[in-house]
């Protein structure tokens, strides 16, 4: 049943932002010298790649990236171009503040390069241009079992030598991210109650946005992006804030039922589902209904002493 449900994260959900293939070369009709350039260049954001793809444990192949030449004319064409490229924390570093992202290096045991004309040599890679090939796309096979959930990973590349030809000076490097998201990641908006013996003895509560992010084939934690980390939203002495120290995560099974557990590290403080609710996930309107929290009295609520969410968390869009 779980595999049914990875199924439906389909090849359609990986995303090339930015790019639109052309599949004819650019003949600059003899002006100036060939041009290397890799075409997803830049450290803005909107110049970088962006694939989504889902947490399955097989192998995956995925182009990230495309390496062209603009040639002067018809004879450069002709000719074999060698060209060199580099792997580069700089040019990463960059794109993440730019971007506001917190990619790390796509090491090499997670991929094998499959792409013919392409290999690489520690953080080296050399490109080779056949005669009458303009572009060539870089293939890797991305071992999905070996991800780690809590990271999201990107190849940002630079050219190092165009084998005698000129570098493009705006379009020398590029930034490839790879992010594992199962069917359930993404911006939702939450409205809930909370319950605290002093601080929110009326059980109240508001409605605000948070993330849901994968960390696990079944498993997403809620994200407060009004506070930037993994936080529950709560009303505390009237006020909206994030609780502290604790990281919900929930897990979806395979009838759609769901469990709550605090996924913080080093964690003392843990969760039980409310009794007599029924959490569940609804697919047919994206949406999460859950009641939980601790400091329970043999299950039951305690208002001297338990801490307790009702939540409806409605699906808005990707992220």
């Amino acid at each position: 049943m779980r595999k049914n449900i990875l199924s439906l994260i389909v090849i359609a959900l990986v995303t090339f932002v930015g790019c639109d293939r052309i599949d004819v070369a650019e003949d600059l009709n003899g002006a100036g010298q060939t041009l290397v350039k890799i075409y997803n260049a830049g450290a803005d954001p909107q110049n970088g790649v962006v694939f989504s793809i889902n947490p399955d444990p097989t192998d995956f192949d995925l182009i990230v990236t495309e390496v062209r030449r603009d040639i002067p004319n018809s004879g450069e064409l002709s000719k074999t171009l060698t060209v060199k490229l580099e792997e580069s924390a700089t040019v990463l570093t960059d794109y993440n503040t730019n971007a506001g992202t917190n990619y790390v290096p796509l090491t090499d045991n997670l991929y094998t390069v499959v792409t013919p004309g392409v290999t690489k040599n520690g953080t080296e890679w050399t490109v080779v241009f056949d005669p009458g090939e303009f572009a060539k796309q870089i293939k890797l096979r991305l071992k999905r079992s070996l991800f780690s959930f809590s990271s999201q990973y990107a190849l940002a590349l630079m050219v190092k030598d165009a084998g005698g030809a000129n570098i493009h000076a705006d379009l020398k490097s590029g930034v490839s991210a790879i992010l594992l998201k199962n069917q359930w990641d993404g911006r939702y908006r939450i409205t809930f109650t909370n319950y605290h013996p002093t601080l929110n003895p009326g059980y109240t509560g508001t409605t605000t946005d948070v993330e849901m992010h994968t960390s696990g084939a079944n498993k997403v934690k809620i994200y407060f992006p009004l506070f930037g980390g993994y936080y529950c939203p709560a009303v505390l002495s009237g006020n909206l804030t994030a609780f502290g120290a604790q990281e919900p995560e929930y897990t979806i099974a395979a009838n759609n039922s769901v469990t709550v557990q605090n996924s913080y590290p080093g964690a003392v403080t843990f969760y039980t589902m409310a009794s007599g609710f029924n959490s569940r996930y609804e697919p047919g309107t994206k949406t999460f209904y859950a009641k939980w929290g601790y400091n329970y009295t043999a299950g039951a609520f305690n208002p001297a002493s338990t801490r307790e969410w009702t939540q409806t968390i409605v699906y808005v869009g990707p992220r």
